[in-house]
């Protein structure tokens, strides 16, 4: 069960990168004017809290290619976000395996807040996409900055549950236990400073995700750490 659970976990975070690497050829990178602070367009999007700075995005006489890309990409967006989920589960049953603590399980409801979250963001998002006059678009706009917080906010408690794990292990475990701590507290930092924050809470949740599939990729089923324990002693 052990192996079969590290191989699923690991075709799964390769889909997650394929994904990921997918989408980030499909999501445009000149748009308008970007909301201060912010460089990458799709998160700048997501973050976006007023009908001034949505209009400036979209104010480039390619507007009408950048939506048709930015709706292909929310579509993606869903196998995207269902195999984040998944993968998270998955390494959550790899730490489990390692130290058997019951805590880590409470991933499971931060994860299913993150998923719902996330189709609603998105739902937001294509609303946003189909309309052409952006006054009146507050409302959406709240809408979309509650379930984008809720998505990154679930996102770093997540991150903070798993460092927990590794900040009780090897040092390369506690390098990654680090970078996963350190995405709870750049969250709580962009949450009240916005702009350049969120593009890094963005990059070190990437990264942290990125660790996590080393993790997959390195972790060792009890059988195999039984006898490397036996060789060391």
């Amino acid at each position: 069960m052990s192996k079969s659970l590290k191989i699923t976990c690991i075709t799964v975070g390769v889909i997650m990168i394929g994904i990921g690497i997918t989408l980030l050829f499909i999501n445009p990178m000149v748009v308008g004017t970007l909301p201060e602070g912010f460089v990458t367009p799709i998160v700048a999007l997501q973050f976006i809290q007023n009908t001034n700075d949505l209009s400036n995005f979209f104010d480039i006489i390619t507007v009408e290619s950048i939506k048709r890309d930015l709706i292909l990409g929310n579509q993606i967006d869903f196998a995207y976000m269902a195999s984040y989920a998944l993968f998270a589960m998955l390494c959550c049953g790899l730490m489990y395996l390692e130290n058997r603590v019951k805590s880590l399980w409470l991933s499971i409801p931060i994860i299913a807040l993150i998923l719902v979250a996330d189709v609603f963001e998105n739902l937001y998002l294509f609303e946003i996409l189909t309309i052409n006059t952006y006054s009146n678009a507050d409302l959406l706009l709240k809408q979309l900055h509650l379930f984008t917080w809720l998505k990154w906010g679930g996102l770093s408690a997540l991150m903070l549950l798993f460092s927990v794990h590794f900040l009780q292990g090897s040092w390369a475990k506690v390098i990654l236990g680090i970078i996963l701590l350190s995405s709870f507290i750049i969250g709580g930092v962009a949450f009240y400073l916005g702009g350049i924050w969120c593009e890094l809470l963005a990059i070190n949740i990437m990264i942290g995700f990125t660790g996590l599939f080393i993790f997959s990729i390195t972790w060792k089923p009890d059988s195999y750490r039984a006898s490397d324990n036996s060789i060391t002693e």
